[in-house]
């Protein structure tokens, strides 16, 4: 998946880091694109993989489904959740010791 320009307005990270001690990573980004941007859901997905968390990672669909596989589990999950002009993108970094 090759991320393509994308007419974006404004990103913004909002979050980075644990909400809780001893509690998994989270990374959150607020996307706002231009007024009547015509882009797809994959198109957005490129982009933050390229751009923002630099790596491809599994969906939480996806890493809840291989929960008993450590290597899968410990990868952590994106959620990409918006419509229209404004989407969230969160990865999460489940927490190691």
């Amino acid at each position: 998946m090759e991320a393509k320009q994308l007419p974006i307005k404004e990103v913004k990270c909002t979050h980075s880091g644990q909400y809780h001690a001893y509690g998994d990573s989270f990374t959150v980004w607020q996307i706002t694109l231009e007024d009547n941007a015509d882009v797809t859901r994959e198109d957005i997905l490129a982009y933050c993989f390229a751009e923002l968390s630099k790596r491809k990672v599994q969906s939480r669909q996806e890493w809840s489904a291989n929960y008993g596989d450590a290597g899968k589990y410990f990868s952590g999950y994106y959620e990409l959740t918006g419509t229209g002009q404004t989407y969230t993108y969160t990865v999460c970094s489940p927490y190691t010791d």
